[in-house]
């Protein structure tokens, strides 16, 4: 892969010979003083995952931290695409990030679908582009505890099921 992180919670990433230095959101937000963001939008074109697994989420901290956030869905998130390593798939993402406490919701054009980890099922709702079925969208995670009442009262009075 591109990142070297051997021994170091941080990573050298490589391209166009250029280095850019690389670390965790949760690591930047503890060496520069933000104990809590209101809202974060992650679309890094491909590393999602990697992303969301450096917000370090298992503490109770991170989840106060970054309590609503959105990212991209796509075929990144394929089974077989080369950018996430191949570890961890759309519906293993979405039990992750439920079991850490969060509700999951597409965000459509007016409004929000709440799903759940078996929404991401690779034979319903998804996509094929050759590295495997995904769903393309963009998902809003709000945690159940933390964050801002308003917003998530907004989203849950406005929101549509999902069926399984």
């Amino acid at each position: 892969g591109i990142f070297v992180t051997e021994g170091t919670t941080r990573a050298n990433m490589l391209k166009q010979g250029a280095t850019a230095s690389v670390q965790s959101m949760a690591t930047w937000c503890d060496q520069n003083g933000v104990d809590v963001t209101r809202y974060v939008v992650i679309d890094v074109e491909g590393f999602e995952s990697k992303v969301i697994r450096g917000m370090r989420l298992g503490e109770e901290r991170n989840q106060k931290r970054f309590s609503a956030f959105q990212f991209e869905l796509g075929g990144t998130w394929a089974g077989m695409d080369p950018r996430h390593g191949k570890d961890w798939s759309q519906r293993q993402m979405a039990d992750y990030l439920t079991g850490m406490g969060y509700d999951l919701f597409m965000i459509g054009k007016h409004d929000w679908l709440k799903v759940v980890p078996a929404f991401f099922r690779e034979d319903v709702h998804s996509k094929e582009e050759g590295f495997g079925a995904f769903v393309d969208g963009n998902l809003l995670c709000l945690h159940r505890s933390f964050g801002l009442a308003s917003v998530r009262d907004m989203v849950y009075a406005s929101a549509n099921q999902a069926f399984d």
